[in-house]
């Protein structure tokens, strides 16, 4: 019986050391998260009596702007839920290229396609969802692509491929054949000016939808219209957007030189400042455009956006590798101005010497803008929603 007791005694204490050893890290977790929780509940006890009121000032000032906010927005959020804006073929896209790395005037034609539509649908969602499709980063264009676009801005007919769009589009120059055999079934809604007009219905007659055939204003031998580049109506689109900074130094003149021009003899007279590159944003180039009092400008883009705003402008034609052929098809898009009528120049010390030309006047470029406006292809679009009306 007392050999029973004393091996029990043995085994309880041989098992309570087994018991020690195996929970002994366990009991020092618990230890250190102990003293964890407490070191926490410490800085909190004290953040609470020094910052509660700066805290309770943040939440206020933050949850004051997010309602502000909501007030605010909330109808617009509202209104946009409740109808969409998209192309009616989901395979189209809005297309252009974007050369050199960047290139202000290539830029345009999405941004004033999407404007048109925000103006015209103010209620609806989708416009920013409209797909873009940059062909400097894709090549387009082979007949295994699905892909269909819409070309506006820009010397681009070139690019056109089967069952492509154009309104507002323009020919590089007159010798390049548009319309190459590959291209068919294509839908003209305007082009830039007479000239392209001209090629188009020399190489594209029986390639071609005309929906604008029967139209007031529309050429009844053409189907289509020539009423200028679609980059004109920048200033109308986004007239609240861009203003004349007065805090700025006004400039007395600037240069807007091509790409192919930036490093010509002319410039090197010319403050940098006053020299405003082609390779930045269009938003960029019109901030910077509006301090100028007038422009000298060998990048067509340039001048267009001048006259939008109604801001001097002189054409710098003395040009080897851009052809005059795309500037003299924008000025006749007016129906009644040429070279000399524009007041182009040779030289930059020419532009500097002569001084600002006249503007447009404010008739003329809203006539402009109405011109282009006609033709705008709403037919591509689809609306679907309570609110949309036009």
């Amino acid at each position: 019986m007392l050999y029973r007791r004393r091996n029990a005694r043995k085994q309880r204490t041989k098992l309570k050391g087994t018991e020690e050893w195996y929970l002994q890290p366990l009991r020092r977790a618990l230890v250190s998260l102990t003293l964890v929780a407490f070191g926490v509940s410490f800085a909190l006890l004290l953040v609470k009596f020094e910052y509660e009121p700066q805290m309770d000032s943040l939440t206020d000032t933050v949850l004051r702007d997010f309602v502000d906010n909501f007030n605010v927005s909330n109808e617009s959020a509202i209104a946009t839920n409740s109808c969409h804006v998209r192309f009616h073929n989901p395979q189209m896209y809005l297309c252009h290229i974007i050369p050199w790395g960047a290139n202000f005037g290539d830029e345009l034609g999405p941004a004033v396609t999407k404007e048109v539509l925000r103006k015209k649908y103010p209620n609806c969602g989708g416009v920013d969802d409209l797909p873009v499709l940059d062909l400097s980063k894709r090549e387009k264009y082979n007949h295994f692509l699905p892909e269909i676009c819409l070309f506006t801005v820009g010397s681009v007919f070139f690019l056109v491929r089967d069952n492509d769009h154009l309104w507002g589009t323009g020919s590089i120059d007159g010798q390049r054949q548009i319309c190459q055999n590959e291209a068919k079934n294509l839908t003209v809604y305007s082009v830039r000016g007479p000239k392209t007009a001209n090629l188009v219905k020399r190489w594209c007659r029986d390639k071609l939808h005309t929906p604008f055939r029967g139209i007031s204003g529309i050429s009844q031998e053409l189907g289509f219209g020539t009423t200028g580049d679609p980059g004109f109506l920048v200033a109308h689109l986004f007239e609240n957007e861009f203003k004349y900074d007065s805090a700025a130094a006004p400039l007395d003149y600037c240069v807007i030189p091509h790409y192919f021009n930036r490093k010509i003899n002319d410039l090197k007279s010319v403050p940098k400042e006053q020299i405003l590159s082609v390779q930045q944003s269009w938003q960029s180039m019109i901030k910077k455009m509006l301090r100028c009092k007038f422009i000298i400008s060998s990048s067509l883009h340039g001048v267009i956006l001048s006259e939008s705003f109604g801001i001097p402008v002189r054409w710098l034609s003395r040009n080897n590798r851009v052809a005059p052929f795309k500037f003299h098809d924008y000025f006749e898009s007016f129906g009644y101005r040429n070279a000399t009528e524009i007041g182009s120049v040779s030289t930059v010390e020419e532009g500097v010497a002569m001084g600002p030309p006249a503007v447009l006047t404010e008739a003329v470029r809203q006539e402009q803008v109405s011109r282009i406006l006609q033709t705008f292809p709403y037919a591509l679009f689809t609306v679907a929603g309570s609110d949309a009306t036009s």
